[in-house]
């Protein structure tokens, strides 16, 4: 592995973590796995099962227990898409909905807590860096593979 591997690795690794830890499973109900579902089907409407599996990273059976528990809970819905009855939609509901923005509203303060400890002007130089990390993820088309995904941000702002 090369140091820019491992580099990438750490980073990311960290960002998740740290991500993971601020948000407790107390305060939304779910584990988070199943946030990250929920957040895929949210930002990615009218995602295929297979298509979900492979966004979040787990085998199709795994998912499709967890989604059984989510729809169960009211969380998600799925149905068969009308032009092929062999695939599998899963769509939004109102009560997973509510779910997404409380996970989107506690992922924005745990963040700004993180960038209130640093000084305005390193605050800037990371937000610049990150976009440039952002734009070079998408140019190596790790960010946005095979679908146009919205940010969960940008879904939030896109439902006011």
């Amino acid at each position: 592995m090369s140091n820019d591997d491992v580099l990438f690795s750490e980073v990311f690794v960290t960002v998740a973590q740290m991500m993971h830890r601020g948000l407790k499973q107390d305060e939304l109900g779910v584990s988070g796995l199943n946030a990250l579902i929920l957040m895929t089907v949210y930002t990615t409407p009218n995602i295929t099962m297979s298509e979900l599996a492979t966004n979040v990273g787990i085998s199709r059976a795994q998912l499709s227990r967890m989604i059984g528990n989510l729809e169960q809970d009211g969380f998600i819905k799925r149905h068969h898409n009308e032009a092929n009855r062999r695939i599998v939609n899963v769509q939004q509901t109102q009560a997973g909905d509510a779910l997404v923005q409380k996970h989107i509203q506690l992922s924005i303060e745990t963040i700004q807590q993180w960038l209130n400890k640093l000084e305005p002007e390193d605050h800037q130089a990371l937000v610049m860096h990150l976009n440039g990390i952002y734009q070079l993820l998408k140019k190596a088309e790790v960010i946005g593979q095979g679908t146009d995904q919205q940010t969960a941000v940008n879904y939030r702002a896109s439902e006011r």
